[in-house]
């Protein structure tokens, strides 16, 4: 799993840390175009991350031009 990488996971933890109103995404569905480039899978990760760890309850619509890469990426 991609949080079991604890350079990533401290990354999340430090963005959830910020001064930014994360809660206005609970229960929100978030569209992410393009999911498979670097800041948008990082953004979709970040998404999992408030699910998984916050209970934000987001439903992650993730968008990419290959359906195999994207699983292998995300899938986990």
């Amino acid at each position: 799993m991609i949080f079991d990488n604890p350079i990533i996971r401290e990354d999340m933890e430090d963005i959830y840390s910020s001064n930014i109103p994360f809660d206005k995404l609970r229960g929100a569905s978030v569209l992410v175009t393009g999911a498979y480039g670097m800041l948008a899978s990082y953004l979709v990760y970040f998404l999992a991350y408030l699910n998984l760890y916050k209970g934000f309850d987001i439903r992650i619509i993730a968008n990419g031009r290959s359906k195999a890469k994207s699983e292998k990426r995300f899938s986990g």
